[in-house]
């Protein structure tokens, strides 16, 4: 059995989100991800910043797991999304070979939680 590259995986999915995005006119920002001083996320956590207009959302992108990542974005967004243009949010990508969705979001707005499946 051939072994997975998860790095690259990562990156793929990461692509595939500012790609979506792109197709509904958000303006993304994705900070380059190898450094010789690690990880360069947004804030050490999110993957993907977007804005159209006012309305500002900071995303992380998870490939088809999010191992009690929810429980920590959630502290996350408790934290930052008292105002209702800001929005945190977990991208699941799902196996599109077992789905019909490409995505599961989680979407915190105002403090929050809203799930939306695309």
């Amino acid at each position: 059995m051939k072994k997975i590259n998860t790095t690259k995986k990562g990156y793929m999915a990461e692509k595939d989100a500012v790609d979506d995005l792109k197709k509904d006119d958000w303006e993304t920002f994705k900070p380059q991800k190898v450094s010789r001083f690690g990880s360069q996320d947004i804030f050490r956590l999110y993957d993907i910043c977007c804005r159209r207009g006012e309305y500002i959302r900071f995303i992380q992108v998870k490939s088809t797991n999010t191992q009690g990542f929810l429980k920590k974005l959630k502290i996350d967004a408790a934290r930052y999304t008292k105002q209702t243009n800001i929005g945190v949010e977990l991208w699941v990508r799902l196996n599109q070979r077992k789905e019909k969705k490409k995505w599961r979001k989680y979407c915190w707005i105002g403090g929050r939680l809203m799930k939306s499946e695309e």
